[in-house]
């Protein structure tokens, strides 16, 4: 690539699969929240409600038969009285079109079932007919502000998918730009070269960013951000994009650069410890 050869950074692979990952896991939590705080949640409060009813029918069936000889007749009777508990709120918590009243299942009347096997083999069969999720009913009731709370958390996932849409389509249409005298970066514009009298590439070799610090034609002073792993990035296979604009950048601009010098530090830090290790030793003689 010579000097006069532009060099363009187009929205990178690894930035793209991550905003496509983060979009589809947000839109599909906040199918998830919908779902159990319209659906799921009050199908599992009315299964609740069902499998209570069933329980009790097989506690009173013991109780009656213990106490007296329960006929067939009489268990039926008795069936067909009774009326389930129904939470508070019910037009809240249960699904639409539940009737206020929930009258026993007629498969409670089964009498020699309840007899010789208890309400278990009943509550299968009945779960079964309505494809009921037998394994899923909950230990008490979802009640109305759990309902809401699913509401709420899909709207959140929503608007969490919403702006990640909004900066994949921003970034899909961005990239940056490196001409012979000038250069162009997102949000910033197009500035020559010559114009950058700071570069601070302290995050660029751990997070792939740096800032330019340029003069605009106005004479105010203004900041361009490089983003490396979003735009251009570092694959060798793709050329290596965003290695050679930064390079561009400092080579033609005039300004100071800014780079993390870890290498001074350490040797600060060793030079620091000897003279702490002379001072001792001179202590002890």
């Amino acid at each position: 690539m010579t000097d006069n050869e532009t060099i363009i950074c187009k929205p990178t692979s690894w930035f793209l699969w991550r905003a496509v990952l983060m979009l589809a896991m947000f839109g599909g939590f906040s199918a998830w929240f919908a779902y159990d705080g319209m659906v799921g949640y009050r199908e599992k409060n009315l299964g609740f409600v069902m499998n209570e009813i069933f329980k009790e029918a097989g506690d009173t069936f013991e109780e009656q038969s213990r106490d007296a000889e329960l006929t067939a007749e009489a268990w039926t009777e008795y069936v067909s009285q009774q009326m389930a508990d129904m939470p508070e709120d019910p037009d809240k918590v249960l699904p639409e079109g539940t009737p206020p009243e929930i009258a026993w299942p007629e498969i409670l009347k089964d009498y020699q079932t309840m007899k010789d096997s208890g309400y278990l083999p009943l509550w299968e069969k009945y779960t079964g007919e309505r494809e009921m999720d037998a394994e899923g009913i909950p230990k008490a009731i979802h009640d109305a502000g759990s309902i809401q709370t699913q509401k709420t958390l899909s709207a959140v996932c929503a608007a969490l998918a919403l702006i990640t849409l909004f900066f994949l389509i921003r970034t899909m249409g961005r990239k940056m730009v490196g001409h012979a005298e000038t250069v162009d970066l997102p949000g910033a514009g197009e500035f020559r070269y010559d114009s950058i009298y700071r570069l601070d590439k302290r995050k660029w070799d751990t997070k792939g960013l740096a800032v330019a610090h340029f003069k605009a034609e106005d004479g105010s002073e203004k900041r361009g951000r490089i983003d490396g792993l979003t735009y251009g990035g570092f694959k060798k296979e793709e050329g290596e994009l965003a290695e050679k604009l930064i390079l561009r950048i400092q080579a033609n601009m005039s300004g100071e650069v800014l780079e993390y010098a870890a290498d001074i530090d350490d040797e600060d830090s060793d030079t620091s410890e000897s003279s702490e290790a002379s001072g001792t030793e001179e202590s002890e003689k």
